[in-house]
């Protein structure tokens, strides 16, 4: 995939909760928790659902009237769902993201380094025990 993509799908997922208003910053979180398979971003996108739904089932009226919700319901849902959704997807989105594609470089772990290096000597040691036992010098 070439990078201007890779950044313009990273840019779109930390622009849906101001781009949507944040009536969509549910949705985005539950596909990223199923993506990832993380509970907690499922709890995220559950409370921000939750936001959502208290301030749209307060702006529904009864016999035609157009109640307004209360502004302290609607300022916590807006400063939660747009401002912190998109300061939480701009996080979640390095996790999302990841290229996955590239294995890790195995030379950036010592530990494997120093367990690759040993099963060489043992290996090593294997191949050159019959030589030395037929008089071949191994020097």
């Amino acid at each position: 995939m070439p990078a201007w993509v890779c950044i313009a799908v990273r840019a779109a997922f930390v622009g849906v909760p101001q781009l949507s208003l944040g009536t969509l910053t549910g949705p985005a979180f539950a596909w990223a928790a199923l993506r990832l398979r993380s509970g907690w971003l499922g709890a995220a996108a559950t409370v921000y659902v939750g936001l959502t739904v208290a301030l749209c089932s307060q702006s529904v009226g009864v016999n035609g009237a157009t109640p307004t919700p209360p502004m302290a319901l609607v300022v916590v849902a807006y400063v939660v769902n747009i401002l912190l959704g998109t300061a939480h997807a701009a996080v979640v989105q390095q996790r999302l993201f990841r290229n996955r594609s590239v294995p890790p470089d195995p030379l950036a772990d010592p530990a494997l380094v120093a367990a690759c290096d040993e099963r060489m000597r043992q290996h090593a040691s294997q191949i050159c025990a019959p030589l030395t036992t037929c008089g071949w010098p191994t020097g």
